[in-house]
């Protein structure tokens, strides 16, 4: 019997009903013989009727059992039960599954059980010939879990004469599943089915097909590169054990280093910051780096924490070559590259990030485009200290390979609050200097000296609130100051004793060139500088400070 003959279903409509049996006036026969003329009309009326339904219900039947062809997997036949069903290794445990021989187009393959299970923990696999590389376990584990209990959806079709029209010829993929107890299976995977949610399936040594689940089968097809990690580095733990201690990005479209350097007391502080936040706002990102070239000023957390956090976290598009060679080096652009950033840990490991030439690849990341306006840019990349690989990652996530130092940056040139500073010291051309000397924590017991004398603090506080309104409005570290400065502020924390000196030059028209610690960083309008200058001249008097500037 075919298939189609098996799940063929008999309407309900002709199962018992005396409206098609030989008679179809049987049932009223035993009715009074005297019913009246208008009753006999009115079983005529119903007999036609159901004569009418019984034959729509039967075209549709038939429309159904002969739209099922052998070959067919629509939705309608795969949700109906198949009593040929078979399942393999049923009640059995992935976890006993001693190896896996996989062949297809890439090669042939053997996935063995590196791990036993353990308690809650699964047993856990390994691609043989290559454990010098970082597997993707999910992936991995999936060759040895899915073949056990996994059971055919549908029978296709019986003693097949030729299974190469099903994708199950010597071309398919073949598959070996061999339990700790010596029980082996052997199946092909063939071709998809026209809606691509099965695959034909087979035995090995059989001509039955039957489909299968696409999700069970999928991996099946892939080769030594998919099964390999695309994470770079893993994350690092935030209890900062391990932590990146210098970033060093070099470039060929610059005539300059980006360096990151972390700074201990910037740590120190958000770790407090993250102890003391609850836990609805313990999500804003920290980075614990500042930048020492060619700026020296803080870090824009939010900006850049990509850049910060480097490789670690980081995954890859794709897998372009394992253990690639001189020529491979050469033939990606990672002999030369555009772009090497040299990362040096806590622990003092060195990774060495490469950026070689960038490539396209369709939206759908299948085929070659360059010219698609779907394309999607990538790049290769390879870092010393990690993986021997080659990858390919898309352009938005390689941000050291253009990144500008103003886009990172914090361009706040203070940020100590107010109550934490212990001497501020004032100097501007032709005025007194002003030295403040400050003790306390807080609005409360805060005690400050001007000059070594009393100094009313929330006039103090004043004064120094606009000052800190002084920000770089654009980056200037190439330029060199000329002359004396028209003011100068120097300050240090009274905990650590954290601070700088700022200092600010006429530069021409309506700007003024700060230099911090004597390196030129940023500009500034000069306006700023004279409301400062104002706010220094009236320091002793009731008048009110400036608060803006044009």
């Amino acid at each position: 019997m075919s298939s189609e003959d098996k799940n063929k279903k008999v309407p309900e409509s002709e199962n018992n009903s005396d409206f098609f049996s030989a008679d179809p006036m049987a049932r009223y026969k035993k009715e009074d013989k005297k019913s009246t003329s208008g009753i006999k009309k009115n079983v005529i009326l119903i007999i036609c009727g159901v004569a009418i339904v019984a034959a729509l219900a039967a075209g549709v039947a038939g429309i159904a059992v002969t739209g099922l062809g052998k070959d067919s997997t629509n939705t309608t036949e795969a949700e109906t039960a198949d009593p040929n069903a078979i399942t393999l290794f049923d009640g059995e445990s992935s976890d006993n599954v001693k190896t896996v021989e996989l062949t297809n187009s890439n090669g042939t393959f053997e996935i063995y059980r590196s791990k036993d299970a353990k308690g809650d923990d699964s047993a856990e696999f390994t691609l043989k010939g290559y454990e010098d590389y970082k597997q993707d376990s999910s992936i991995v584990g999936t060759i040895a879990n899915n073949p056990v209990g996994m059971s055919t959806n549908q029978t296709v079709a019986e003693n097949v004469s030729d299974l190469s029209k099903y994708g199950l010829g010597d071309d398919a993929i073949k598959v070996t599943v061999t339990m700790d107890n010596g029980e082996s299976k052997s199946f092909r995977v063939g071709s998809k089915t026209a809606d691509s949610s099965y695959n034909y399936f087979c035995l090995e040594g059989e001509n039955t097909v039957y489909t299968v689940d696409v999700s069970k089968v999928n991996n099946f097809s892939y080769g030594a590169d998919e099964f390999i990690s695309k994470k770079i580095e893993d994350a690092l733990d935030e209890d900062g054990s391990l932590h990146v201690e210098n970033i060093d990005i070099k470039r060929s479209d610059i005539n300059y280093d980006i360096v990151l350097q972390y700074d201990d007391s910037l740590a120190e502080e958000n770790d407090s910051d993250s102890s003391s936040q609850s836990s609805t706002s313990s999500s804003s990102k920290k980075v614990n780096l500042v930048m020492k070239e060619p700026v020296e000023c803080n870090l824009n957390a939010e900006k850049a924490s990509d850049t910060a956090n480097c490789i670690f976290g980081l995954s890859a598009s794709e897998i372009v070559q394992l253990g690639p060679s001189d020529d491979d080096f050469k033939k990606y652009g990672l002999d030369n590259p555009e772009c090497e950033v040299t990362i040096k840990m806590s622990d003092s490991k060195t990774y060495v990030l490469k950026i070689g030439n960038e490539y396209t690849k369709g939206s759908d990341d299948s085929t070659d485009s360059t010219d698609s306006a779907s394309s999607i840019k990538y790049k290769y990349i390879y870092v010393e200290g990690a993986e021997n690989i080659v990858y390919g990652i898309s352009n938005e996530k390689l941000t050291w390979a253009y990144v500008q130092p103003i886009d990172i940056s914090s361009k706040i040139l203070m940020d100590s609050y107010v109550w934490d500073i212990g001497s501020l010291k004032i100097e501007a051309a032709g005025k007194e200097t002003m030295e403040f000397v400050g003790t306390g924590s807080s609005k409360k017991d805060y005690k400050v000296t001007k000059n070594g004398k009393d100094c009313d603090t929330e006039r103090y506080r004043q004064f120094y609130a606009f000052l800190i309104k002084a920000y770089g409005e654009e980056f200037a570290f190439d330029e060199e100051p000329k002359g004396e400065p028209m003011l100068t502020v120097t300050y240090k924390e009274q905990k650590n004793g954290k601070g700088k000196t700022i200092s600010f030059y006429d530069a021409g028209n309506t700007k003024s060139l700060i230099v911090i610690d004597g390196k030129p960083a940023f500009k500034c309008r000069k306006s700023f500088v004279e409301a400062v200058l104002s706010n220094i001249d009236i320091f002793d008097t009731d008048k009110d400070f400036a608060t803006t500037w044009e």
